[in-house]
């Protein structure tokens, strides 16, 4: 019998032992895990700052319980909720790092997203900082430290984060589906001057101003934006142009307004859609000028070359559903096929 309680009293001692030993183990804790992802360091960048994709690979909200939104959903202070979670990004160091504060069930812990260019892409490092409880560091203490818990889920992570990526930003298609007739139009425009890959989120950040100023003003929205080319540089991959948002009646604004007024007269153009990411702008105009020339049409240079955003950033936030319609104007308005005379059929003999 005493054996017994002397094994008894052993035990709750070595309890005991173990319970101080755990409690007093420091909590804090870093985490670092990196992947090269092959894609521009912006497109990573944006893609990482803008929370409506965080549902496309997120890992910490196992339950899938539906995610909740704030008003600001990408850069400094957006916020997304889900049960008893939040994430919400507390700085911004445009095309290089991002920090995160993540609370889950009360337990905070900041992300930090660092990024680097490679010969190939991206280097995406993703360190976590935080902070273990008892229950945490007893796991831990079990499973041989709380990089064996949490480096396989940030792990993971990356892996989702690469493959939407990959899949989102490299799917797209080109067709030349050939003239088309453009009616008169009346419209508001800003002008811009970016880099072809960040025109998705220029026209995101005009096309809020412009319908902005359309509610203040009494407009009414006729029909999808769309851009004029000014001049398109692709050595250098500077893109002026004017965002427009089409409107029922023509106005007039004052001098110093940055939106104003226009109006463009029915034309006829030579059409192309390009279905995916505005990076394979550059594709999609090739193939324009391509058939144009194939067609032996004439461009009309009086007017400028438009973009029209049938589905856009504003209507999903998955660039491979982007339907983006490329028209050159030119002076035909059919394509003239030549007839084959019955001469130069052959005989069947």
């Amino acid at each position: 019998m005493k054996i017994l309680k002397y094994i008894f009293f052993f035990i709750v001692l070595s309890v005991i032992a173990l319970t101080v030993f755990i409690a007093t183990q420091n909590s804090n804790y870093t985490i670092s895990k990196e992947k090269e992802i092959n894609l521009p360091k912006y497109t990573v960048f944006n893609y990482l700052n803008n929370l409506k994709n965080y549902e496309q690979w997120q890992v910490f909200n196992e339950e899938t319980t539906p995610f909740t939104l704030d008003s600001i959903s990408k850069g400094k202070d957006a916020e997304i909720h889900w049960k008893n979670s939040s994430i919400k990004i507390t700085d911004v160091f445009p095309s290089d790092s991002l920090i995160l504060n993540l609370n889950q069930d009360d337990i905070e812990s900041t992300l930090k997203w660092k990024l680097k260019s490679t010969k190939k892409g991206t280097l995406v490092t993703l360190e976590v900082e935080g902070k273990m409880d008892f229950i945490t560091k007893f796991k831990a203490f079990f499973q041989g430290g709380i990089e064996n818990i949490n480096g396989p889920i940030f792990e993971k992570t990356l892996n989702s984060i690469n493959h939407h990526l990959i899949e989102e930003y490299t799917k797209f298609t080109v067709k030349n589906e050939g003239i088309i007739l453009i009616n008169e139009t009346y419209f508001i425009k800003k002008m811009i001057s970016c880099t072809a890959e960040n025109l998705s989120e220029q026209i995101f950040e005009t096309m809020k101003s412009m319908k902005l100023f359309c509610t203040e003003n009494d407009l009414k929205v006729n029909g999808n934006p769309f851009t004029i080319f000014e001049n398109i540089n692709f050595s250098s991959g500077v893109v002026n142009y004017a965002v427009c948002l089409p409107i029922t009646t023509e106005i007039f604004t004052n001098e110093d307004s940055d939106i104003t007024g226009g109006k463009t007269e029915s034309f006829h153009a030579y059409k192309t859609t390009l279905t995916g990411d505005y990076s394979h702008s550059d594709k999609a105009w090739g193939e324009n000028k391509k058939g144009i020339n194939e067609n032996k049409l004439t461009v009309k240079s009086s007017i400028k070359p438009i973009s029209i955003y049938k589905k856009s950033i504003l209507d999903s936030n998955k660039p491979s559903e982007w339907i983006t319609e490329i028209l050159t104007p030119v002076n035909e308005s059919v394509i003239y096929i030549p007839e084959v005379s019955n001469d130069s059929i052959p005989a069947v003999q």
